[in-house]
């Protein structure tokens, strides 16, 4: 009377024919779907240290010397030169985008102020913000992570600056 018997509903898998075919339908799924959660996480991790190195590499580069073209110009130039080494098949064109904020003090640094500029600083944060690409965009775990940001901050390699004493909050003993 059918495949399935009434009286014994579960005996079908005990039956060798069969089993196979149940084991790769049932199993087969979960172990794809476990497969390319892994390997969008390697290339999401991947995505992270490579944007973090470059940052700080470039960062690096920028902030060593006294740069006469601007240490924007340094920065991007050091990614634009090592980003086919570095970044290999991430899209760096549309997705990559950098900052940098000049501060006068850890005080401006602290209280996210910075008002510097290129000239006067003592401080300098350079920022890499890059727009993630989902290679499995059905399994991606946090839905709203679509953008990664990479800061690193570097004391400014110049000599001539001297900040003007801040007058309204005098330092404090033990600050």
């Amino acid at each position: 009377m059918g495949f399935i018997r009434l009286h014994k509903p579960l005996k079908f898998m005990t039956e060798k024919s069969a089993v196979a075919t149940l084991e790769f339908a049932l199993l087969f799924l979960p172990f794809f779907l476990l497969l390319m959660i892994l390997f969008e996480t390697a290339i999401l991790i991947f995505q992270i240290a490579t944007i973090d190195y470059i940052n700080a590499a470039a960062a690096q580069y920028a902030s060593i010397g006294l740069p006469k073209d601007g240490y924007r110009t340094r920065f991007e130039r050091y990614i634009d030169t090592h980003k086919n080494k570095l970044l290999l098949f991430m899209d760096t064109k549309n997705s990559l985008q950098t900052t940098l904020q000049f501060c006068r003090s850890l005080q401006e640094l602290e209280n996210s102020s910075c008002t510097g500029n290129d000239l006067e600083n003592v401080l300098i944060v350079y920022t890499s913000r890059y727009k993630l690409h989902p290679i499995f965009r059905l399994i991606r775990i946090a839905v709203g992570l679509e953008e990664i940001a990479a800061k690193a901050i570097y004391y400014s390699e110049r000599n001539a600056y001297t900040p003007t004493p801040n007058t309204q909050n005098p330092p404090t003993i033990g600050s």
